[in-house]
């Protein structure tokens, strides 16, 4: 994250818990981090960052943290587990729609994300039966 990320999002992909996301070295990013991931190129600020792992959603904190920690501009976690297969569907539709909002007026709002779950709602159970609620959330 010390050099520039031309892309408006940035994606992490693997685990993560109500705690925070898990790196292959085992460390935990939270949102409240130190050695070595202090460093954000200003110019990687006020990106929407997408964590494409399961429940970090779940604990409102911890994604808050993770959005003031990268200074982003939106921030989307799952809020259940989830397989990948399907983190990929979710986030291939995400992604597209905030294209198409940027495209048109320069920012992902609040509707544009509402917007988002109608169009995929229709798939909340394909993960996991029993889903009443949509598995993304924005922050």
């Amino acid at each position: 994250m010390s050099r520039k990320i031309k892309e408006d999002v940035i994606i992490f992909s693997g685990h993560g818990n109500e705690s925070g996301f898990f790196l292959s070295n085992g460390d935990c990013l939270d949102g409240i981090c130190g050695d070595g991931l202090n460093e954000i190129h200003p110019k990687n600020h006020s990106k929407y960052i997408i964590f494409s792992s399961c429940l970090i959603g779940k604990a409102s904190k911890t994604s808050d943290q993770l959005k003031d920690y990268f200074q982003a501009k939106r921030l989307f976690s799952y809020q259940h587990l989830m397989a990948d297969r399907y983190c990929f569907l979710y986030e291939s539709i995400l992604l597209s729609s905030i294209e198409k909002a940027l495209y048109k007026k320069d920012n992902f709002t609040e509707s544009d994300f509402e917007a988002f779950k109608e169009n995929t709602m229709f798939m909340k159970n394909m993960n996991e039966s029993h889903v009443k609620k949509h598995p993304m959330l924005m922050f």
